[in-house]
């Protein structure tokens, strides 16, 4: 095997651990952000706690009714597959000038929708617009270059968080700040996770030459010039 198809291997595989730390990142974000939006919007105070408790609807899907390996598995590869693979795929077929950040609003609606759980018999509105922008953000790790693999890891890694039972691993530990301050704190840093998480889905769509060998490099560059 030549020297330029090996240091071809190692610049994919360089770059495919970094997408695969960039995405894990993003699922950290992602599920920091709904937890503190769950404080904002359910508490007069701002607290984060490491527990592994679930809502009541959250309990009766994720619970015994699913189970774990459906949780982090079977259910994101399948609603990924739904949502976000066979919802762009429509779009690119029936609506093909439609803007993307309109496939990704119009998708992001109707995986929010799907979790009847939230609005069958009662108006739960604050898990529905969790949902929404939950998936707002696996819309766009996918609409990055298009591969399901990304969105999905992003998606079973978040499930993964939420269940995970974190207060037995870590111990129950909880921080708290009242009043207006802690609501003032709690929304900066729920900002400042969004404008991180953000981020690093940008960088998905870049490339980065530099990981690439100085073979591959000389030799691509050798290749332009004829």
């Amino acid at each position: 095997m030549s020297i330029e198809r090996w240091a071809s291997r190692i610049y994919i595989m360089n770059f495919t651990k970094i997408r695969i730390i960039i995405l894990l990142l993003i699922a950290s974000g992602t599920y920091f952000a709904s937890r503190l939006l769950n404080s904002l919007m359910w508490s007069d105070f701002w607290e984060l706690c490491t527990q592994s408790t679930l809502n009541p609807h959250d309990s009766q899907s994720i619970g015994p009714s699913m189970g774990i390996v459906s949780a982090i598995i079977v259910g994101p590869i399948i609603e990924e597959y739904l949502f976000r693979f066979g919802g762009f795929k429509i779009f690119q077929k029936y609506a093909p000038n439609l803007p993307l950040h309109y496939s990704i609003i119009l998708t992001s609606f109707a995986f929010c929708v799907a979790h009847y759980q939230y609005w069958q018999y009662s108006f739960d509105w604050q898990n529905l617009m969790r949902l929404f922008l939950v998936g707002l953000v696996y819309a766009n790790v996918f609409s990055t270059r298009r591969k399901i693999i990304d969105s999905i890891v992003v998606h079973s890694t978040v499930n993964l968080l939420i269940i995970l039972p974190k207060d037995a691993i870590f111990g129950k530990h909880c921080f708290q700040f009242n009043g207006w301050i802690g609501q003032a704190e709690s929304l900066t840093i729920f900002l400042l996770t969004i404008l991180v998480t953000i981020i690093l889905i940008s960088t998905l769509r870049l490339k980065i030459p530099g990981l690439a060998p100085a073979t591959l490099i000389s030799a691509k560059s050798n290749t332009n010039k004829f």
